[in-house]
C-alpha cells in the first residue's frame, strides 16, 4: 500500500498522468524529478514512522527511502543515512547490496575502506 502511494506521487505533479504505471520519467525536467523525489521521500518517512512494529516493512521502506533520497541528498547526508540503515538492519543483505551499488554509482567518493563498515557489525 505504501509503495503504491510512493509511486502515485508522479501523478501529483500535474503532468496529465492519471496512472503511475503509464507515467514516464523521461518526460520530467530535472527540477520535476527533484520535486518527485522530495514527495516520495516524505511518503517514505511517514510510512516508516507508521510501521514501527513491522520490521520487514521497515527494512523495505528504509531501502526505498535511501534509494530515493540518494537521488537528491548531499553526499554527506546520503552517507550518514546509509550508515544508519546498515547499523539498524545489520543482517539485511538487501541494504548491504544496495549500499555497495550506491557506492559504485557515486564513485567520486568511493573507497574500499568504506566497505569496512560491514566488518564492524
Amino acid at each position: 500500500l505504501w509503495e503504491d502511494l510512493v509511486k502515485h506521487q508522479i501523478c501529483m505533479l500535474g503532468k496529465g498522468f492519471s496512472d503511475y504505471r503509464q507515467a514516464s520519467m523521461a518526460t520530467l525536467s530535472r527540477s520535476e524529478m527533484a520535486l518527485l523525489s522530495s514527495l516520495r521521500i516524505s511518503v517514505y518517512e511517514e510510512a516508516t514512522r507508521r510501521c514501527k512494529d513491522l520490521p520487514q516493512a521497515q527494512e523495505h521502506l528504509t531501502l526505498g527511502l535511501l534509494n530515493e533520497g540518494s537521488k537528491i541528498w548531499e553526499s554527506k547526508k546520503a552517507e550518514k543515512m546509509w550508515n544508519e540503515a546498515i547499523h539498524r538492519f545489520p543482517s539485511s543483505i538487501f541494504i548491504r547490496m544496495s549500499y555497495i551499488d550506491y557506492l559504485q554509482t557515486h564513485f567520486s567518493f568511493f573507497r574500499a575502506g568504506k566497505l569496512s563498515i560491514f566488518s564492524r557489525l
